[in-house]
């Protein structure tokens, strides 16, 4: 088919006629002539003599797929042929009009050659080079072919065909780079000409192109014949072309390669093409650059350009902002509210990265190395798309189509909590938080709030000082998160209390500092024990302080939770356990051991409603504890020794194995079969941790609404002031230990916080800072006591010789509570009401 000759015009042919192409049929003589005299020459050719120049296409003459395909239906469909006049031949005497269907080809192909050799084409089988720029248009034929010749549309393949055949060549001798730069500015000017602007060069080509050319003035510039999307150079081209071309120098080629991937994914429309949209990312970039102090992530003008660039992309993948709707007022300033764009919010996301930096900076040093490349992966928009927020399979999404997100709903960010999870299994609560923060910050999700601390003229430092005062309550959600962050950070750096801090539990800790050496070797010492002790609690338990009791609350913490979080667990092998009891909410009246406290039927709704929303793995089960309270159940004949837990199960029941009960099977419960536990004994006074009556209403009654019940004498006598957190707390750790053991739990979200009966296999969570350094104070008690018995799950040799040796006073203490013969049960009464 290469070998077809193009069509040619009849002599007679009339001007009114369409043809659309040159008289002339190519001739390599004709060629040679008007080289060597013009340095131009124009005749009609065959497009199958033209190099497609596909695989010799530099990335930066690469075009969006969209872009091409939108090309060809406006240029080489069926809907944009024309009726013609043509005059047909019936005889050597007798020619007959007529009219038919035809498509232009659109544009003059601009050859560029630079020796008379490749531009005498006497065979078509060597091809003529191409622009690039004309090589786009070259490109939309070939897919209409390719969509015609799919369809069996003959028609459609004879107007292309036809078409082929009528292009108008035109070849330009070019001796020198400028030569080669005026040609490709004339081709992509014509195709501008057209109305399709997103096939012709950007605007980064054409900055390119001027310091090739080596303009530096104005002037220069037009009098070469210079022009720009239609507009002859002027000074705003100028200043714009010498800014961008300034940038592109980096060896690294940074600004290029991520806008090339803006254009490849989005199109050259979104910012290549926009001199102004550059001049202003550009002048945002420098400004950044100035202030920005971190070690990691970018540090030169050039590496904020590309980072900015990247994360303008990460927004259309994470669909924040649909690509046709990134205009210069949302980019750069709304300038009738004066609301910071786009550009200004990312600078916002580097001052709370450099924040975090600090942060991180008081963990171990080994968890601070590995926390630092967790910071790199986020802060890194391409990595932290790749590792975190890419949905479902990298390979379902390609890389170099365009993705059609015009319809989908503006703003909506989701983040796939999953990823990170795994990540923050490594790390303490507190940066783990601080990683969730940080992958919703990246992704768009606090964008408004970005824009908001933007307009402020302090920055950062001042907002989240801010969040401390009197207008704590006003401030945007990202600053309350990194304030709460922030406060976790400064109590919590080491994930647990010191042996020698201070905590809200002195009856139960007050070994710690009590006895023991005097000396500073053996505090040190002793110090060292304990933050192995703590170091093997934090492989079975964890705390964190919810924002609120509410089910999006429970949920932002769930997802804190690491190896709960991202437990997968098995059917019969390996479940995950949902669990809330009444009893361990709140505590009210004048005499609370004597009488149940009912929760509100608002918190408990909200803890049953995200343990129901929530427990939806094929291993997860739900328990909630009703307190022996019949105002929970509303069930008549309910004693208060008798405890109900309404359980739901992942499956239907008679697809989980029964398992035999080893324990609590008194009236002869075998197995799980049998949904009874009995002879379960109240929670002894000895095995409960006490608390500070004063440290208990920190945690209950932080704004000192309620007066402290008067003790009873004979309690008073016995135990002082020290008291259990929850009076009606019943069940013991022997029954919870036998509920993990029969339902093969392995993780636990436990949302009543209580004093830590789970807190040796599970994690438990807290009120309050106060709640949760109490909590923490129990684990690590607890843990101290395991690593010194062996056969348990934290024994080893070494650790255990450690902890007898600076920790004999907790052991006994352990050892007093369990061989206690008077360990009343703290049982209440059951009056008749």
């Amino acid at each position: 088919m290469h070998k077809c000759a193009p069509l040619s015009i009849a002599a007679d042919v009339k001007m009114a006629d369409s043809v659309g192409f040159k008289a002339g049929v190519w001739s390599a003589e004709d060629c040679q002539t008007s080289l060597g005299i013009s340095g131009i020459y124009e005749a009609t050719g065959n497009a199958l003599w033209l190099q497609t120049g596909a695989f010799a296409a530099s990335p930066r003459d690469n075009i969006n797929w969209a872009s091409l395909e939108a090309f060809t239906e406006k240029f080489f469909s069926k809907r944009v042929a024309f009726k013609s006049t043509v005059t047909r031949s019936l005889s050597a005497s007798k020619k007959q009009k007529g009219e038919k269907k035809r498509l232009i080809w659109p544009s003059v192909m601009i050859s560029i050659v630079d020796n008379m050799k490749t531009a005498l084409v006497e065979s078509p089988d060597a091809g003529i080079p191409l622009s690039p720029t004309g090589q786009f248009v070259l490109w939309s034929w070939f897919l209409a072919l390719h969509n015609a010749i799919k369809a069996a549309d003959k028609e459609h393949l004879d107007l292309l065909w036809e078409a082929g055949l009528t292009v108008t060549l035109q070849v330009r001798f070019c001796a020198g780079d400028k030569e080669k730069c005026l040609a490709r500015n004339l081709q992509s000017e014509a195709i501008k000409a057209l109305g399709h602007a997103s096939l012709s060069d950007s605007f980064v080509t054409f900055a390119v192109a001027v310091k090739t050319m080596g303009i530096d003035k104005v002037q220069a510039g037009v009098d070469l014949g210079l022009a720009y999307n239609g507009t002859v150079y002027n000074a705003a081209i100028h200043k714009a072309s010498l800014l961008l071309a300034s940038v592109l120098e980096d060896s690294s080629r940074a600004v290029e390669s991520a806008l090339f991937a803006l254009e490849l994914q989005y199109g050259r429309d979104i910012l290549s093409s926009e001199y102004s949209k550059l001049s202003k990312l550009i002048a945002h970039s420098k400004s950044m650059a100035c202030s920005w102090s971190r070690v990691h992530g970018p540090t030169s003008p050039y590496e904020f350009v590309a980072w900015l660039v990247r994360m303008l992309v990460l927004a259309f993948q994470t669909k924040l902002r649909p690509p046709a709707k990134a205009t210069e007022q949302w980019l750069d300033k709304d300038r009738k509210t004066g609301l910071p764009g786009f550009w200004q919010a990312a600078a916002v996301v580097l001052q709370v990265f450099e924040y975090a930096d600090k942060l991180l900076a008081r963990l171990p040093e080994a968890d601070a190395d590995k926390a630092a490349k967790v910071l790199d992966e986020l802060l890194d928009p391409c990595s932290c798309w790749d590792k975190f927020l890419r949905p479902g399979d990298k390979s379902s999404l390609p890389d170099c189509f365009h993705e059609d997100d015009v319809e989908d709903e503006e703003g909506v960010v989701i983040v796939p909590a999953g990823p990170m999870a795994s990540v923050k299994e490594s790390f303490n609560k507190a940066t783990g938080m601080l990683f969730d923060l940080l992958l919703e910050l990246v992704s768009g999700k606090h964008l408004a709030d970005c824009q908001h601390i933007a307009a402020q003229p302090a920055g950062l430092v001042k907002a989240l000082a801010e969040v401390q005062g009197e207008h704590a309550d006003d401030a945007v959600e990202l600053l309350k998160q990194l304030h709460l962050i922030t406060t976790l950070f400064e109590g919590h750096a080491t994930k647990s209390v010191s042996a020698s801090t201070a905590v809200p539990a002195p009856t139960l800790l007050s070994q710690l500092t009590a006895t023991g050496g005097s000396t500073a070797e053996a505090d040190l010492e002793r110090e060292r024990a304990w933050k192995t002790v703590q170091s093997e609690r934090r492989k079975l338990a964890s705390f964190s302080v919810p924002r609120a009791m509410t089910k999006d609350a429970f949920l932002a913490s769930f997802r804190g939770c690491g190896k709960v979080f991202a437990h997968g667990g098995v059917l019969n092998t390996s479940h995950r356990l949902f669990v809330a009891s009444a009893d361990l909410l709140v505590e009210q009246g004048e005499e609370p051991w004597a009488m149940a406290s009912v929760p509100p039927q608002a918190l408990w709704k909200e803890m049953v409603g995200f343990m129901a929303a929530t427990a939806s793995g094929p291993a997860d089960f739900i328990m909630a504890f009703d307190g022996r309270m019949r105002e929970v159940r509303r069930v008549p004949l309910s004693a208060r020794k008798v405890e109900t837990a309404a359980t739901r199960c992942p499956v239907q029941r008679n697809r989980i194995k029964a398992t035999r009960k080893e324990a609590f099977n008194a009236t002869g419960e075998e197995s799980t079969y049998q949904g009874t536990y009995t002879g379960v004994e109240y929670r002894s006074i000895n095995e409960m941790p006490l608390i500070a009556k004063d440290d208990k209403l920190k945690i209950l009654d932080p704004k000192r609404v309620l007066s402290p019940p008067t003790l009873p004498d004979e309690w008073d006598e016995k135990n002082g002031q020290d008291v259990p957190l929850y009076w009606q707390e019943s069940k013991p750790i022997a029954l919870w230990i036998a509920l993990l053991d029969d339902w093969k739990v392995q993780a636990i979200m436990d949302l009543s916080p209580g004093s830590g009966a789970l807190c040796e296999a599970a994690l438990t969570r807290g009120h309050s800072k106060e709640h949760l350094q109490w909590l923490q104070a129990i684990a690590d008690r607890a843990a101290c006591g395991l690593m010194a018995v062996e056969g348990s799950s934290l024994f080893s040799e070494e650790t255990a010789q450690s902890v007898k040796k600076c920790f004999p006073d907790i052991l006994a203490s352990l050892a007093k509570g369990k061989d206690d013969e008077d360990s009343d049960p703290l049982e209440p009464g059951s009056p008749i009401e």
